[in-house]
């Protein structure tokens, strides 16, 4: 008795939901990219260098938090003497060197797309010249499975442009912020990082002028005559 458990079928289907899952990874790749930016420039308009780098290396598996990551380090190093127009160069040059290796990544999962739509090809003519007796299912899944992979290939590009654009607000945002004061661990605040304020910095006070520190050790009130 024949064996009629549609094999190639499942196959087909098998691999049919492992490029479903890579499309739903690469949209949500590019549509992470436009948040994880805002949250960027935030934190580095209000100062927090610190925080910036850490949301990076949070997020070290994505690939623009690699990228702003590289780009935050560049303006560390940066000293607050530097000129604009220096600043401006030394960042950029930071953001194209990182974004030229994405983009040769980019371009070596675009050459495996097209070797993977090669054999997912081939594989279409051997089953229908072998007579092998399939389903129209299989035709339909593998013809969904070509139109996953172009879409990936067109994902990939999405994701570069969105990189590319998110750069226009990082960079002015990592300029501004090389310009901005930087507070100590001291003037932060120990449970959200906050910059905080010292409590003799009020008006009309300094240090050192009397009821701005309070004693560490407070007088005893005078005891009770005892009859």
């Amino acid at each position: 008795m024949p064996d009629s458990f549609p094999a190639i079928e499942v196959a087909a289907a098998l691999g049919l939901l492992v490029l479903i899952l890579r499309a739903l990874v690469l949209d949500r790749t590019v549509g992470e990219i436009k948040r994880v930016n805002d949250r960027l420039v935030q934190h580095l308009d209000a100062g927090e260098r610190e925080r910036a780098l850490a949301l990076c290396d949070a997020l070290e598996t994505a690939v623009y938090p690699q990228i702003a990551r590289r780009v935050l380090l560049a303006a560390e190093r940066s000293l607050p003497s530097i000129s604009d127009e220096e600043l401006e160069a030394t960042l950029r040059r930071a953001f194209e060197t990182s974004c030229s290796a994405q983009a040769h990544r980019v371009q070596s999962a675009l050459a495996r797309d097209l070797i993977v739509l090669g054999v997912l090809a081939g594989t279409i003519v051997y089953v229908h010249t072998s007579a092998l007796g399939v389903s129209s299912w299989f035709y339909a899944l593998c013809a969904v499975g070509g139109l996953l992979i172009l879409y990936g290939a067109v994902s990939r590009h999405r994701l570069l442009a969105a990189v590319q654009r998110a750069s226009g607000s990082l960079l002015p945002a990592c300029a501004r912020a090389v310009r901005l004061p930087c507070p100590s661990v001291a003037e932060r605040c120990p449970l959200c990082g906050a910059p905080r304020s010292s409590p003799a910095a009020s008006p009309g006070r300094l240090p050192g002028d009397p009821g701005t520190e309070t004693s560490a050790t407070q007088q005893a009130p005078p005891a009770r005559d005892e009859a």
